[in-house]
C-alpha cells in the first residue's frame, strides 16, 4: 500500500511539474501579447497623428486656395474698369472653372487619405480587440492552472499525511509482530524445555526390555542364527541395542508413525498391480453407493446446460439468426453504454464495487441502489447477488426501451431469461478482461505480483492472443481462397464431364474436414534479394498432417495460381507450427509416425480428439486415382 501511494504522489508531482511548466509557457505568451498591444497602441497614436496632420495639410491647402481665389478676385475688380464686358465674362468662367476644379480634387485627394488612414486605424483597432480577447483568455487559463496546481499541492500534501499515517501504522504492527515473534520464541523455548524434563522422566522411567523368552515363547526368532552359542547371541543382541538411537532424543517422523495408522487401512502403490486393482474396486464401490451415472448422447458424455444456456437455446429456435444477431448487438451495446465502454478491454482499470457491500447484499442487506450499475468481480462474481441485482436492472432498462420504441424495433419479443443470459455472458467477459491486469499470487515464489509484473504479463499476454487472432484470420482466409478455387473447377470440370471431377471433389471433402485449423501457419518476414527487400510469408512445418494432404493443397494452389498473381511470395521453412490440429479428422489425414508418438505419450488421444476412420478408403481411392 504505502508502495502504491508513494508512486501516487510521485505522479502527483510530475502533474504539478508539467502544470507549472505549462503555467511559465502560458506567462510569456501573455507577456508576448502584452508586447504585441504596445505595439499596436503606437501605430494606432501615429496615424492618428497623421490623420491629425492630413486635416491640417487639407486646411491650409484651402485656406491657401481662398486666398488665390481672393487675389483673382482683385485682378476681376482691377480689370473691370480696363477690359471689355466680354473679357470679364471669360476671365470669370475660367476663375470659376479653375476655382471648382482646385477644390474638387483636393476634396478628393484629402478624402482619399483620409479613407485609408480610417481603414488602417479599424484594422488596428480590431486587432487590438481581438489580442485583448487572447489575452483575457490566457489569463483565464492562468488562472485556472494556479487553482488546478493549489488543489494538487493540497492533495499532495493530503497523501503524504496519508502515506505517513500508513507508514507510521506499518512501523506499529512491525514492532507488535517483532513482539509477537520474541513472545513466541519465549513460549517455544518454555515448551521445548517442558519437553526435555518429560523426556528425561521418560528416559529414567523406562521399563526394561522384554527378555527373548517373552518375544519368543517358541524359541529364538528364525533370523537368528540357530548354531551359534547362547554367549555370541547375547553378545550380538547388546551390540545391536548400543548402535540404536537412544531413547531419550527426541525424533521428528517423517512419515505416519505406524501405530497411528488404522487396522483397516491399506497401502496403495501404483506400481503394484494388485494394489491398483484394489483401489479400482474401491472406487467403483464408492461410485456406485453415490449413485452417479453419466449421460450417454450418441457416444458422448453430456453436459447438463444452465439456465441461462437453456433460456438462450429456446429463444434462438424461435426466431432467425439474423434476429438473433440484432438483438445480440442491441444488448451489447446497451452494455457498453451503461458502463461508458467501447469494448471488454476497457474494464482493465475499471474500480467494482467494495467488498463490504457485495457481502451485505448477499446477508440481505442493501444492493445497488436504483441508477447505480456497478459490478462486483470478485471471487464467486458468477452467482453474485449484487450482480444478479445489476443485470436484473440493465435487462429492466433494454426491455423497457424495446416497449417504448412502438414496434419493438421489428423484432419479435423474447424472454426475460435470454437478456440476462447474454448480460451474464456481458459480465464475464469484462470480469476476464479486468483480471487479466490485476496482481496474480507467484506461487513458486510465494508473493504477489507487482503492478509492473503485473502489466507486463497483460500486455504479453494480449500481443500473444493478436498474433493467435491473426493467425486464425489468415488460416480462415486461406481456406476460403481454396475453396473458391476447387469450387470453380468443380463447375468447370462438371460442365466438360472430365475424369478427374472425383478427384476435386474429394479435395473438397477434404477442406470441409480441415477447416481453418487444418491450415498451415504463416509468419510475414522481410528477405534481401538482390540488394532489395522483399515480403514474404514464412510457412510453418504442420507436423500432425499427412505428407499426401500438403500435395493436395499444393494442387489447389498451384490450379489457382494461374487466375491471380500473389503479393507476398510463400517461403517453407523447418519452424513446427503450435497450433493443435482440429477434432474430428480422419486417421488417414494425420502423420503416422506423429500419430504414433503422439498415442504412446497419451493413449486417450483418438478418444479425446475423435479421431475418425470413415474417410480412409476414399482417401486410398483418390491415392490411386492421382
Amino acid at each position: 500500500m504505502a508502495t502504491a501511494e508513494t508512486d501516487l504522489i510521485g505522479d502527483l508531482r510530475a502533474d504539478i511539474s508539467v502544470y507549472r511548466d505549462r503555467e511559465k509557457t502560458l506567462r510569456d505568451q501573455a507577456k508576448a501579447a502584452r508586447s504585441r498591444i504596445q505595439g499596436l497602441e503606437t501605430n494606432i497614436f501615429e496615424l492618428r497623428q497623421q490623420q491629425l496632420a492630413l486635416r491640417q495639410s487639407q486646411a491650409e491647402e484651402l485656406q491657401s486656395a481662398q486666398d488665390h481665389a481672393a487675389e483673382l478676385a482683385a485682378k476681376v475688380d482691377q480689370l473691370k474698369a480696363d477690359q471689355k464686358s466680354d473679357d470679364k465674362f471669360i476671365l470669370q468662367t475660367e476663375i470659376s472653372q479653375y476655382t471648382k476644379t482646385f477644390e474638387e480634387d483636393c476634396r478628393t485627394f484629402y478624402t482619399e487619405q483620409i479613407d485609408g488612414l480610417q481603414h488602417q486605424l479599424n484594422h488596428k483597432a480590431n486587432e487590438l480587440a481581438r489580442t485583448a480577447a487572447q489575452v483575457e483568455k490566457l489569463n483565464q487559463d492562468l488562472q485556472k492552472l494556479v487553482n488546478h496546481q493549489h488543489h494538487l499541492s493540497h492533495r499532495d500534501a493530503e497523501l503524504v499525511k496519508l502515506a505517513q499515517g500508513q507508514q507510521a501504522q506499518l512501523a506499529a504492527a512491525q514492532q507488535a509482530l517483532q513482539a509477537s515473534k520474541v513472545d513466541h520464541a519465549k513460549e517455544m523455548a518454555e515448551k521445548t524445555s517442558e519437553i526435555m524434563s518429560l523426556m528425561n522422566k521418560l528416559k529414567t522411567q523406562a521399563p526394561a526390555a522384554p527378555s527373548a523368552d517373552t518375544n519368543f515363547p517358541v524359541g529364538p526368532p528364525i533370523l537368528v542364527p540357530r548354531f551359534l552359542s547362547e554367549g555370541k547371541r547375547k553378545t550380538r543382541r547388546v551390540n545391536k541395542f548400543l548402535k540404536t538411537p537412544r531413547a531419550g532424543v527426541p525424533i521428528l517422523p517423517l512419515a505416519v508413525a505406524p501405530g497411528t495408522i488404522p487396522e483397516e487401512a491399506v497401502n496403495f502403490d501404483p506400481k503394484e498391480p494388485s494394489s491398483v486393482q484394489a483401489m479400482a474396486a474401491l472406487i467403483r464401490q464408492v461410485i456406485g453407493e453415490l449413485n452417479i451415472q453419466d449421460a450417454q448422447v450418441g457416444g458422448k458424455t453430456a453436459r447438463v446446460p444452465s439456465k441461462g444456456a437453456q433460456a438462450i437455446k429456446e429463444q434462438q429456435a424461435k426466431m432467425t439468426a439474423e434476429e438473433d444477431g440484432l438483438y445480440k448487438r442491441g444488448l451489447r451495446e446497451t452494455w457498453r453504454s451503461t458502463f461508458e465502454t467501447t469494448c471488454a478491454e476497457d474494464f482493465q482499470g475499471y474500480e467494482p464495487v467494495s467488498a463490504d457491500r457485495v457481502e451485505a447484499c448477499r446477508t440481505g442487506g442493501a444492493g445497488p441502489k436504483p441508477g447505480e450499475f456497478i459490478l462486483d468481480f470478485g471471487v464467486g462474481y458468477a452467482k453474485s447477488v449484487w450482480n444478479r441485482k445489476t443485470v436484473h436492472a440493465i435487462a429492466d432498462c433494454f426491455l423497457a426501451a424495446r416497449e417504448a420504441s412502438g414496434n419493438g424495433w421489428g423484432l419479435p419479443p423474447v424472454s426475460r431469461g435470454y437478456v440476462e443470459a447474454q448480460l451474464a455472458g456481458q459480465l464475464k467477459r469484462s470480469q476476464q478482461a479486468w483480471a487479466l491486469w490485476q496482481p496474480r499470487f507467484m506461487q513458486m515464489e510465494l508473493r504477489h505480483e507487482t503492478s509492473e509484473e503485473a502489466t507486463a504479463r497483460a500486455q504479453g499476454y494480449v500481443a500473444n492472443r493478436m498474433v493467435k487472432v491473426n493467425n486464425s484470420s489468415n488460416k480462415t482466409r486461406k481456406l476460403e481462397k481454396r475453396e473458391k478455387i476447387v469450387e470453380k473447377i468443380i463447375n468447370f470440370k462438371v460442365q466438360n464431364k472430365d475424369r478427374d471431377l472425383p478427384t476435386w471433389k474429394f479435395f473438397r471433402e477434404l477442406l470441409q474436414y480441415l477447416g481453418p485449423g487444418g491450415m498451415s501457419s504463416e509468419d510475414p518476414a522481410t528477405e534481401i534479394q538482390g540488394g532489395r527487400p522483399y515480403s514474404v510469408f514464412r510457412v510453418k512445418v504442420c507436423e500432425w498432417r499427412a505428407s499426401e494432404v500438403k500435395s493436395y493443397l499444393r494442387l489447389i494452389d498451384k490450379a489457382g495460381a494461374k487466375d491471380r498473381s500473389r503479393a507476398f511470395r510463400r517461403v517453407d521453412t523447418v519452424t513446427l507450427g503450435s497450433a493443435p490440429p482440429p477434432k474430428g479428422l480422419p486417421q488417414s489425414l494425420y502423420d503416422p509416425n506423429w500419430l504414433a508418438s503422439t498415442k504412446a505419450e497419451n493413449p486417450d488421444f483418438e478418444e479425446e480428439w475423435e479421431v475418425s476412420r470413415e474417410a480412409f478408403q476414399l482417401l486410398v481411392a483418390v491415392v490411386n486415382e492421382m
